[in-house]
Order: structure tokens, then C-alpha cells, then sequence
């Protein structure tokens, strides 16, 4: 029993009056129970006992009518007489067929056989048959020692055959009357047969009617014995219910009274600061697994080149925002940096792509926009102006931003120069910061900039500016948006890709590399911009920020920008 109560002696009295109105409750029920029970099932034995006696007395009833004993005792009369006589009938058939083998072989046999009569068995017991067929046989051998001795005509001979022919007759007759009897035999014995027969069909067919009424029988005992056994148990219950009754007891017993508790048992802090920290964390952790799981996106340089096939060039780091740092002009503003140092490694993965004939004119684009191509163009141009004079030149005529990010007086720019190559020492500017960078922008928007991109005009123009500036940097329109980038790809050295980490899609950045190869173009690499140190090294392992502590520098700048 659990009461809950700010007063914890209150609390105690209310669960031990519960336990005690249980238990008295516990009595009263039993006792109420009980009693309904015992009238219940003296209606039930009162009820059953009259179907007994009725159903003994419709037995009694059937049995006189009948004149049968019970089914048990009829059945056992019924197989013992059939027994009795089958087995009688069985004995009558085999002295019968005795008889009749005795009656054929005596019938078959003649005088001149006393040979023969000696060698049956139902002959040997007569004696006179044999005393005569041993006399006929006596005869005939002195016959046959007289004819060796005397001739035909002796009258020795003559009286020795008178001998055997009256012998012989003699024991024809006794045959005769002895096949006579055993016919008699056999009439007899055929006629006990049919006597068995015939009463073993009538006791067959008796049997047959007397079963019929042994099934009914049969019934009426079943339902006698069920009516008695239901009447015996409804009898014994009820017995044991008066003995309940009378030694009634209450089973319900308090066996721990409550007492006020010393101390209050919730809230529980502890275990509710515990069962939040284990769910927190396993939440934590599931989510964790799923967002991995349908996680997409670039991660590592190592999915570049696992997943794309292509060549991962570098990474440029992600700079969180500060007053005083700019995304766009980090090269510029500290080149010994580790955001420097990741520029001048994709700048010499670029000069070393082709050793013999390094890359000068390189096209900076992306699969959508928002995903640092602008910043890696700005960056990656001051990273080669440490080398040579480096032009950079913004060829996204639909969405310019360079002006503003570089804070670049309002000028016509490179819409304007293709239409008139004259204007180039007025729309050409230097980039503070950088002697040997300088900047092309948009200038006036042109209604056409796929057909502007296109023209020979404008080939001519970056054939022309080729002669001025060693390195040309064009900052270039996504590929996905428009095909400004693909028509750009033939007329530059090379064509890089810029994706923003664990932002772009492996399915983007895959469709983008199509239409470059639909367009025969093939980009010499992908650059991984905004790339977090802390979570590239959990992705990817520690070296992601040796760098840092090699320079003594960390990460926190301005947020990269595109």
C-alpha cells in the first residue's frame, strides 16, 4: 500500500486504515460468499438427486421390462454362450469329417485287400475284420506253396482255393457290414452338425435383438452413473463449504504496520539528474549515428578523392568572425599565417600539376553558389601575386560581389573593356595590400553574359592580358546555375572546383563534374573551403591542425564567405 502525504504521520494512519478496511472488507466478502454458496449448491445436490433417483428408476423399469441384467453382465452371458457353441460346432465338424474319411476308405475297399485293411487306422479296431483278413491272408500263401509243389489238378489245390474264395467272401461281408456302420456314423455326425448350425444362427439372431436393447441400456446406465457422480461432488462441495463456514477465519492479515517515514522519498534529485544524464547521452549518441549516417557531404579531402575520383588540391580553413578579420583578404592581411599556408599549398599543387608548362589562367568555380569560390579566387590571386604579376578578374557577370568585397572604387570593368580593349589603364585597378595584384571587375552588367563569355572579343581580350600579367585568376559563375562556366573552361589553362565543407552534397558536386564532362572539360581539382580544423581533425585525424601550432596561431576569424 503506497500513501503519498506531506505529512508523513498522516501518511501512516491513512495506509494502515486502507490495509484494515482491506482485511475486515476480506472477511465480510468471504462470509457473504460463503453463504451464497452453500444455498446455491443445496438448490444444485436438492435438484440432482431427484434426476438420480429418477433415472435408477427408469433403469430398474427397463430391466424387468426386458428381462436383462446390467450391460456388463449381459455382455458376458451373450460372449460365453457363443463361445460354448462354437466350440461345440467346431468339434461336431471335425467328427464328422473323421467319419465320412472312414466311411470312403472302408467303402472303397475289396476282398482281395487284406494287405491294405491292415494298414488302416479306422479298420484295426474291429477284430474280426482283421482276424478274417489275416485268415484270407494265410490262405493265400499256402495256395501259393501248394502250386509250387503240386500240379493244378491235385485236389489239395482245388480244396486250398475253395478255402481262399470262401474266406475271401467272408471278409467281404464284414466290410460290408462295417461300411454300413460308419455310414451311420457319418449320418449322425452330419446331422449334429446341422443341429449346432441351426442353433448357432438362432443364437446369432437372438443376440441381435438383445443387443439393441443393450444399447439402450447402455444409455440409461451412463446417465445414471453421471447423475450419481454429479451428485456426489455437488454433495462433497457442499460438505467442505459448511466446515468453511464454521471454522471461518479471516486469511487477511497485516503483517507490517506502516510507520511515518524519517525522511521524504522524493523528489529524488540525484536519480533524476542521473536518469537525465543516461538519456541525454544515449539521445546524444543516437542522433549523432543518424546524422552520420544520412550525412552526404564532403568531409575530408580523402572523400574527394574516394568519392569523386578526383584530386583533392587542399583545404582552405574556416575563419570565424572578427571585427578585424575579413575572409576575403586574410592572405593579404597576415601571409605567414596557417590560412596563408594552406593557399600557398593549393598554389603549388597547381604549378606542379604540369611541371614543363604550369597552368596561367585558371578558372575558380563551383556547383552552387554560397560555397567560398569567391574567397578562394580573391585568396588563391594574392597567393600567386607573391610570384608574378596576377590579374584577377571577375567573370560572374550575372551576381558581381568583388567590388564590394575588396572595397574597389566603382569603375567600368570587364563588360566595358571587351566592348572597347582601349579602356583597360582606366578599368584595371591595383589591390591594396599586394603590389603585384590587380583587379578586373564586372563593371556594367551586360544583358547577355553567356553570349559577352563567348565572343572572340573576349578571347582576345585574356589572349591579350595573357601579355601583361603571368598569372590570371578568374573568379567564375556556378556550374549548376548557368553554363557561363562551361564555355569559360575552353578558353582557360585549367578549371578548378571550390566546395564548401560538410555543406555541398557528394550528389552536387558529382552532377556539377558531369556537365564538365559533357562539355569535354575535366577539372584539375576540387579545393574544400570552410573547412573547420577542430572537426576536420575528428573526421580525418590530427594533422588538420598541426599547422596551428607550428605557426602559434588558432582559428578564430571572420566566417569564410562565396
Amino acid at each position: 500500500i503506497f500513501v503519498e502525504h506531506q505529512n508523513r504521520h498522516e501518511a501512516a494512519r491513512r495506509a494502515n486504515a486502507l490495509a484494515q478496511a482491506y482485511a475486515d472488507y476480506g472477511a465480510d466478502d468471504r462470509s457473504e460468499s460463503t453463504q451464497r454458496t452453500n444455498e446455491w449448491l443445496t438448490g444444485q445436490v436438492n435438484e440432482i438427486r431427484d434426476k438420480l433417483r429418477e433415472s435408477e428408476k427408469r433403469l430398474l423399469d427397463y430391466q424387468e421390462s426386458h428381462q436383462l441384467v446390467d450391460s456388463v453382465k449381459q455382455h458376458t452371458l451373450a460372449d460365453a454362450r457363443l463361445r460354448d457353441m462354437s466350440a461345440k460346432l467346431v468339434a461336431a465338424k471335425s467328427l464328422r469329417t473323421e467319419a465320412e474319411l472312414r466311411y470312403e476308405q472302408v467303402k472303397a475297399l475289396k476282398a482281395t485287400d487284406a494287405r491294405r485293411i491292415e494298414a488302416l487306422d479306422g479298420i484295426r479296431d474291429n477284430e474280426t475284420v482283421m482276424q478274417i483278413a489275416l485268415d484270407v491272408r494265410n490262405a493265400e500263401r499256402e495256395l501259393g506253396e501248394l502250386r509250387a509243389r503240386v500240379t493244378e489238378n491235385h485236389p489239395d489245390l482245388k480244396l486250398m482255393r475253395a478255402t481262399v474264395v470262401e474266406t475271401r467272401a467272408a471278409l467281404g461281408r464284414e466290410i460290408a457290414k462295417m461300411a454300413s456302420s460308419l455310414r451311420n456314423d457319418f449320418e449322425i455326425a452330419d446331422t449334429r452338425v446341422r443341429e449346432l448350425e441351426a442353433l448357432m444362427a438362432q443364437e446369432t439372431e437372438q443376440l441381435g435383438v438383445t443387443t439393441g436393447k443393450a444399447m439402450e441400456l447402455v444409455r440409461i446406465e451412463r446417465e445414471v452413473d453421471s447423475n450419481r457422480k454429479l451428485y456426489e461432488a455437488l454433495l462433497g462441495r457442499l460438505q467442505e463449504t459448511d466446515v468453511a463456514d464454521d471454522l471461518d477465519t479471516n486469511r487477511i492479515k497485516i503483517l507490517d504496520p506502516a510507520t511515518a517515514p524519517e525522511y521524504p522519498f522524493k523528489p529524488n534529485k540525484t536519480r533524476i539528474i542521473l536518469v537525465a544524464a543516461v538519456l541525454g547521452l544515449m539521445l546524444g549518441i543516437a542522433l549523432a549515428f543518424l546524422r552520420e549516417h544520412f550525412d552526404r557531404t564532403l568531409k575530408t579531402l580523402d572523400d574527394i578523392e574516394e568519392k569523386l575520383a578526383l584530386t583533392a588540391l587542399g583545404i582552405i580553413p574556416l575563419v570565424r568572425e572578427r571585427k578585424k578579420s575579413n575572409p576575403d583578404t586574410q592572405y593579404l592581411s597576415d601571409p605567414r599565417s596557417p590560412f596563408a599556408e594552406k593557399i600557398n599549398h593549393i598554389r603549388t599543387g597547381l604549378l606542379f600539376s604540369s611541371i614543363d608548362d604550369p597552368p596561367r589562367t585558371l578558372l575558380i568555380t563551383s556547383a552552387t553558389s554560397g560555397e567560398g569560390k569567391t574567397t578562394a579566387a580573391i585568396n588563391l590571386a594574392a597567393a600567386f601575386a607573391q610570384l608574378d604579376r596576377t590579374l584577377l578578374v571577375e567573370v560572374d557577370l550575372r551576381k558581381p560581389t568583388l567590388r564590394e568585397r575588396l572595397h574597389a572604387a566603382p569603375r567600368k570593368g570587364l563588360a566595358d573593356l571587351v566592348l572597347d580593349p582601349g579602356l583597360a589603364r582606366e578599368v584595371i585597378q591595383p589591390v591594396d595590400g599586394a603590389d603585384k595584384l590587380h583587379l578586373l571587375t564586372c563593371g556594367t552588367r551586360p544583358a547577355n553574359p553567356l553570349e559577352l563569355l563567348s565572343s572572340q572579343q573576349f578571347q582576345a581580350l585574356l589572349n591579350k592580358l595573357q601579355q601583361h600579367y603571368r598569372f590570371i585568376v578568374l573568379d567564375g559563375p556556378p556550374l549548376l546555375a548557368v553554363s557561363d562556366a562551361a564555355v569559360l573552361g575552353h578558353i582557360v589553362d585549367e578549371t578548378i572546383m571550390v566546395a564548401k565543407a560538410e555543406s555541398t552534397s557528394i550528389k552536387m558536386i558529382k552532377d556539377a563534374s558531369a556537365l564538365l564532362r559533357k562539355a569535354n572539360l575535366l577539372p584539375v581539382g576540387v579545393i574544400l573551403a570552410q573547412a573547420d580544423s577542430k572537426r576536420m581533425a575528428y573526421y580525418g585525424g590530427g594533422y588538420y591542425h598541426y599547422d596551428q601550432r607550428y605557426y602559434g596561431e588558432g582559428s578564430d576569424s571572420a566566417k569564410a564567405g562565396g
